[in-house]
């Protein structure tokens, strides 16, 4: 077990403990309505939001039972189960804001902080930390940029991004081309990576160094 200061040990609590029941509540709604929505099987409405109120009862007796314990092995999580999580929360961050990528750049920037304050507890060697760092940076700017781009084109889909710059401007811009719309996604998907990739790095250097 690691010992963490009594404000960080409120914060992990109140984050690991809100975060179980929602990630319990998707995980049972969530598949049975695509069952439900694909027609495989049929169910009434209201047996889906029983099954998810009873993930998110599960999570409650979860929180209750053992959050306390869960915060003190935080630091210690197993890394293929963390990324597993991380994946599976940056889905839920893109459903939860409708496509844009805010709730995936939070994550990262979470991502970030648990892998400085994981090395300052655990392991304080600066080289490994540094390795470390950079790795999660990469990830997460992958993680956001690969559910920010298809994202971006199913946008294209109901209207032209130069259309879009037409309307709201009061500008005219003729060159209404797909080639140039794929052009504009593909270009803010990169500075997003860019931008992912460096917030993700300096918060978790900063977190190590706290």
């Amino acid at each position: 077990m690691i010992s963490v200061n009594k404000k960080e040990f409120c914060i992990i609590g109140l984050g690991l403990g809100t975060l179980i029941p929602i990630i319990l509540l998707v995980l049972f709604w969530w598949p049975l309505s695509l069952v439900n929505i694909l027609k495989i099987f049929s169910f009434p409405e209201s047996f889906i939001k029983i099954f998810a109120l009873t993930g998110f009862t599960i999570g409650i007796i979860i929180d209750i039972l053992f959050l306390k314990r869960l915060i003190h092995k935080f630091y210690r999580f197993n890394k293929s189960l963390l990324v597993i999580a991380y994946i599976y929360c940056s889905f839920i961050a893109v459903a939860f804001f409708m496509g844009l990528p805010i709730g995936n750049f939070l994550l990262g920037i979470i991502a970030g902080l648990y892998i400085g304050r994981r090395y300052h507890y655990i392991n304080q060697n600066i080289d490994q930390f540094s390795v470390a760092s950079r790795n999660i940076s990469i990830f997460t700017a992958v993680i956001t940029t690969l559910e920010a781009l298809p994202v971006g084109f199913l946008a294209l889909q109901e209207e032209s991004l130069i259309g879009w710059i037409n309307k709201f401007s009061g500008v005219q811009i003729f060159l209404l081309n797909r080639t140039i719309d794929i052009f504009i996604i593909v270009f803010l998907c990169i500075m997003l990576f860019i931008i992912q990739y460096f917030a993700t790095r300096v918060v978790s250097k900063f977190a190590f160094n706290i």
